[in-house]
């Protein structure tokens, strides 16, 4: 009877359809990765936006991470950025399809189709983010207070337009790979051939985010290494106000072992493509608006925008807080004291970022050696006259271990005094780590992780079938 219901209380029937709105709403609210149901327009939940942009602690969040619910549980597909990616992919797929009889034979019009394909993609998905906040000004919250005011800097877009297109044609070149394997049987594909099927392969989809944060983590901070930074990974860091096109705007030799998170298939007995494909897809698009250097963009990242402006913390990402568990993690930006508005603001910011200008020359030298080692690799790879004598293993060992060793080599030739001293001149900013102990692991494990892969996947490529990795671990 409503006579036993406190005065002004609802029956529970109402409070329970109330709740589970409630419930439906919030979850609503954060699809996809959203904050408040828009994407652009409202900074992460966790944000004090009295403060200034990047002025909020992050430590309390980190602190509870990871979640490895949302991992293992399939959550990280629907309710974080993932989902868009999943729905580019499937987008792409449909458009695009995979002809594995086409691709028994390395064509260059299938071939060359396809990075096409994926290179417009890419340049279309970040150039969305690049309009949306850098031309239309949708976003409000810089983290640059200056950003609004200095005048749009086409070459910076340009240089960054141009590298991130370099890496979108790499990445297609690796998928062309994992075809022509598959198709020839050096892969074993498996099948998605049931509802079973379709479950399982999106819970794999988001165990492989977790594979894609620890595989992040590690790559990154061996490109720290100074003897690898100065001659690759600086190009990444021309950027300090970052815009959505830096993302993905690095070094060929980068994105070489960036790109290898999406190799590890190739140590499972079988696997679908479609799991390749999103693995992929998420390095491919993930840099984008966690790039774009606004606190109310979607997928806004104070924790990297922080890593680009000092450099030495915050290698990997909030979700999986490596950096805290290794004492890199720096949780904020410094508070901005600026109320001169008088001041004269900077017309170029990040002037490196050009393509202007000619490299120094021991950036040369590195250059010309990852060139040899790219024309090496596609003359392999094309089965040009001469290259018989080349044993697939030792083309392969070239590409993946080469670029590491060949930027030590040079590094000692070129910087004066180095032998007065070597760990400071190879190893900053890690050179007071001992080499036994933190230093070594992180370097055995990103070894491990990028440039061990590379060297089984384009051994895996240019041997006959059943040679490869997948063959060795498993059997013909």
């Amino acid at each position: 009877p409503t006579s036993a219901l406190h005065e002004g209380s609802s029956p529970p029937g109402c409070f329970r359809a109330a709740q589970s709105r409630s419930l439906f709403m919030g979850a609503l609210s954060s699809f996809a990765g959203c904050v408040e149901g828009v994407f652009i327009g409202e900074p992460p939940s966790w944000v004090d936006k009295a403060k200034q942009p990047g002025a909020t602690s992050q430590l309390a969040f980190i602190s509870q991470q990871p979640d490895y619910l949302a991992y293992l549980s399939g959550k990280n597909l629907v309710f974080s950025p993932a989902f868009v990616w999943v729905v580019v992919m499937l987008a792409d797929y449909w458009a695009f399809p995979y002809d594995f009889e086409e691709a028994k034979e390395l064509r260059w019009a299938w071939v060359s189709r396809r990075v096409f394909t994926t290179v417009a993609l890419t340049i279309a998905f970040y150039g969305f983010f690049h309009v949306m906040v850098d031309v239309l000004g949708a976003a409000s919250r810089p983290y640059d207070p200056h950003r609004a005011k200095r005048p749009y800097n086409l070459q910076k877009t340009l240089h960054n337009m141009w590298y991130t297109a370099l890496g979108a044609a790499q990445w297609a070149l690796w998928e062309c790979g994992f075809m022509y394997c598959y198709a020839t049987g050096r892969i074993r594909m498996s099948e998605i051939n049931s509802i079973f099927g379709v479950i399982g392969t999106m819970l794999l989809m988001s165990w492989f985010i977790l594979w894609r944060d620890i595989h992040f983590y590690f790559a990154h901070r061996i490109m720290h290494v100074q003897c690898i930074y100065k001659y690759v990974h600086a190009l990444h860091h021309r950027n300090t106000d970052i815009e959505p096109f830096a993302g993905l705007s690095m070094h060929p030799v980068e994105h070489l072992y960036y790109f290898s998170c999406a190799l590890l298939p190739i140590y499972l007995p079988a696997l679908s493509p479609f799991i390749v494909k999103f693995i992929g897809m998420h390095a491919l698009l993930s840099p984008a608006a966690g790039h774009s250097g606004w606190e109310d963009c979607w997928q806004s990242d104070q924790f990297h925008y922080a890593h680009h402006k000092y450099f030495d913390c915050n290698y990997g990402v909030v979700g999986l807080p490596l950096d805290l568990w290794f004492g890199t993690l720096r949780d904020r930006l410094n508070e901005h004291v600026d109320n001169d508005h008088t001041k004269t603001v900077k017309n170029s910011k990040d002037p490196k970022a050009t393509l202007q200008g000619s490299p120094d020359i021991g950036t040369l030298y590195y250059h010309v050696f990852t060139l040899l080692c790219a024309l090496l690799s596609v003359a392999a790879c094309a089965e040009w006259e001469g290259l018989d004598r080349w044993a697939p293993a030792t083309v392969a060992a070239t590409l993946a271990f080469g670029p590491l060793i060949i930027g030590a080599v040079i590094t000692v030739c070129t910087t004066r005094a180095s032998l007065e001293k070597p760990r400071r001149t190879l190893l900053y900013p890690f050179h007071n780590e001992p080499i036994l102990g933190v230093f070594g692991l992180h370097v055995l494990a990103s070894v491990a992780m990028t440039a061990v892969p590379v060297y089984h996947a384009m051994h895996m490529f240019l041997a006959p079938p059943g040679e490869g990795i997948q063959s060795a671990l498993y059997g013909k």
